[in-house]
């Protein structure tokens, strides 16, 4: 049988910290101690009162058990990973050269955050829902960066300058088209993008500057701007395949994609109950909220006898929507329409 490997993302309690796990994998909690009191109440009840039965149970119960504690597991907080999908992820090219010829068969650049102390979680996008797509470009390039860089050192970036600076009408409205989302991503290769620490992120539409970019950092320095290289991993000629081999290739190279996906009604209610949590869209959906961006983590391929592949997919609404705040969606799902990835200059 192979080997798999759980991650488990939570902060342990004190109680959690003394906890003992069961074979079955329940947790458990126990504890014993023996009560004083209980033995003289029991001798007394056999001296003074005779209760003979009533003295025995006590004195039985001298050693005080506490029941077990059961501390349920959240599945959705749980990612299995196969021992073979670990190796590949662990020995990605990052920070060296560039390798297509080899595309593993299952990876996820979560395995990585432990290593490279690369921040590769769900960012989170607050009260600007159609802004969402500043906190997936902004996280997406800081991930990179850290991927890339010798000291593997995570360095957030100002997703609130994104969009003050756009050249959007309504900053938090959801984008309407390709082409919107399109310019927004040439701002960040012609103009560039601060760090979070000159500019942090607030998310409310009324505190969003509708006029012009910032001239100084909330400290009143500078603002410095570094440019960053995003293109788009849309094969020139519409091949699925290629796109899908560019997605792949970009993702064990350099670093999380940003995905361009069409916003319904069937999305918006995903919660990964369908066969192995993959996104199923329903024809007769006819709504049309516009697009959002997801970050692309890796992809993986469901059991069966004709195993079926998806991308792992991080979106920003929060940890109660879909499966912890992601989503699996096919490879070639028609919702996603455009992919996009930062490229070390």
């Amino acid at each position: 049988m192979e080997d798999n490997i759980v991650i488990i993302r939570s902060e342990k309690s004190d109680l959690e910290k003394n906890l003992v796990e069961s074979e079955q994998g329940t947790v458990v909690a126990s504890k014993s101690s023996f009560n004083k009191k209980n033995l003289v109440y029991g001798l007394i009840g056999l001296l003074i009162l005779s209760g003979t039965i009533a003295g025995i149970f006590l004195i039985v119960n001298c050693e005080h058990k506490v029941d077990a504690l059961k501390i349920s597991v959240p599945s959705q907080n749980i990612e299995v990973i196969s021992e073979e999908t670990k190796q590949e992820v662990l020995k990605a090219p990052k920070q060296g050269p560039k390798n297509e010829q080899y595309v593993p068969t299952t990876f996820d650049l979560r395995m990585q955050a432990s290593s490279l102390n690369c921040n590769y979680d769900r960012p989170d996008e607050m009260l600007c829902v159609g802004g969402n797509w500043s906190n997936v470009v902004a996280q997406t390039i800081s991930n990179t960066i850290c991927a890339q860089s010798v000291t593997a050192s995570e360095k957030a970036l100002s997703s609130q300058y994104l969009l003050n600076c756009s050249n959007l009408s309504d900053k938090c409205n959801i984008l309407s088209s390709r082409q919107d989302f399109e310019s927004q991503l040439a701002f960040v290769a012609n103009t560039g993008i601060p760090s979070a620490s000159c500019l942090a992120y607030n998310g409310l539409q009324y505190q969003i500057n509708p006029n012009s970019c910032d001239a100084k950092c909330t400290d009143g320095s500078d603002i410095v701007l570094k440019q960053y290289q995003l293109v788009s991993l849309w094969d020139s000629n519409d091949d699925m395949n290629a796109t899908i081999l560019n997605v792949k290739n970009h993702l064990y190279n350099f670093g999380p994609v940003v995905a361009l996906v069409r916003h319904s009604a069937t999305v918006a209610r995903y919660a990964g109950s369908t066969p192995n949590g993959i996104f199923v869209n329903d024809p007769t959906d006819q709504t049309n909220f516009g697009y959002r961006t997801f970050k692309i983590v890796g992809w993986n391929q469901a059991p069966g006898d004709t195993p079926l592949q998806y991308w792992i997919m991080a979106n920003t609404f929060s940890s109660n929507w879909g499966m912890n705040g992601y989503i699996r969606t096919t490879l070639n799902e028609p919702i996603i329409e455009g992919y996009y990835g930062y490229v070390p200059q």
